[in-house]
């Protein structure tokens, strides 16, 4: 705990880790690292390829209780989305979208998120995406929405506040409103049912395999 490593492989500028600890991942012991830049621990499926040397040492404390909770918004952020202003139709959810208005403005979208409507962010994954604007999450809290490659509509990111550290702008792309008449939503709700139904019989049989699997012991040298 505490010791400071290197690792040419860790995709960060000063490729630093540090040892916190060991914690069970399905009841496997594992030894977690903390990369400066990245927002928590995290661990290697195997360590023992690993040429990781020993750098050095450094004191840790422990994070506080509500390290992962997003924090409220500022007086400012209150102030300046107080008016919002849902010029820009989008989908809106990135499965099964439904018709979503979003404030586009500038000062607004750089406000609350840091980033303008069209640029386009890589995260800490590698995965694209783009700025589409603000509005209330479930909670009536203002948030910047993306549009990640590969997804149907727009989102937010969970602990967003720890995570966009690790985006990078990578450019900008045109996006153009969605009408609620678009193809995109009409057959929203029978995919919505067909999902649920497959969820369900999958659901069934993994009942059904449990009921006969036997526990196995387990013993670490």
């Amino acid at each position: 705990h505490g010791q400071v490593v290197t690792h040419p492989g860790v995709t960060t500028t000063t490729k630093l880790g540090v040892v916190i600890g060991v914690r069970l991942i399905d009841d496997v012991p594992k030894l977690f690292f903390h990369w400066d830049g990245k927002p928590g621990a995290g661990t290697f499926a195997s360590l023992d390829t690993l040429q990781l040397q020993v750098a050095g040492s450094r004191t840790l404390q422990e994070a506080p209780d509500d390290f992962l909770d997003e924090p409220e918004p500022t007086p400012e952020v209150r102030e300046l989305t107080k008016d919002l202003q849902f010029t820009f139709s989008f989908p809106m959810g990135t499965h099964f979208p439904k018709p979503g208005l979003f404030d586009i403005r500038d000062d607004v979208c750089l406000g609350v998120g840091g980033f303008r409507h069209g640029q386009v962010i890589e995260d800490e994954d590698g995965d694209h995406a783009v700025v589409v604007g603000v509005r209330p999450d479930q909670d009536g809290v203002p948030k910047l929405w993306f549009k990640c490659d590969g997804n149907e509509g727009a989102g937010v990111y969970s602990i967003y506040h720890l995570v966009r550290k690790e985006f990078k702008l990578v450019g900008t792309r045109k996006l153009h409103d969605v009408s609620p008449s678009d193809p995109v939503f009409q057959n929203r709700g029978n995919k919505k049912s067909m999902l649920e139904k497959l969820l369900k019989g999958f659901s069934g049989l993994f009942e059904r395999e449990q009921e006969g699997k036997l526990d196995s012991d387990f013993e670490f040298d």
